[in-house]
């Protein structure tokens, strides 16, 4: 239940960051910051899951985890003062949306085994 909550919490959050820099062309701060919390409640997530992907070579989870990391230092770069690309980070949200809203989808529409 709190994934199917946090993923729509996500969906919500990124979209607000995109509407605001479709808006706010210059501004982009916002949704850095956004696209950074979301992206490390993912990460926080798929943490400890790293060493069955590891041993296992599970992509499924390595690539999303590695994407979600270079949001986190994107982020983190423009925080420390060095010049981040407007375009990077709004394709970093949008790729984020994306995937936290095909997430939300799945959650919804299965109910595996009540795990979630």
């Amino acid at each position: 239940m709190v994934v199917r909550l946090g993923s729509v919490a996500s969906v919500l959050a990124l979209l607000i960051g995109l509407v605001w820099f479709g808006w706010h062309r210059r501004q982009w701060m916002p949704v850095a910051g956004i696209n950074a919390a979301v992206a490390l409640g993912a990460v926080l997530l798929m943490a400890r899951h790293l060493h069955a992907a590891f041993t296992y070579r599970e992509t499924s989870t390595l690539v999303p985890f590695a994407f979600e990391v270079s949001v986190l230092v994107a982020a983190a770069l423009a925080v420390f003062g060095l010049r981040v690309p407007g375009w990077l980070i709004a394709t970093q949200a949008a790729v984020n949306f994306l995937l936290a809203l095909a997430l939300a989808v799945f959650l919804y529409a299965f109910k595996l085994n009540r795990l979630f």
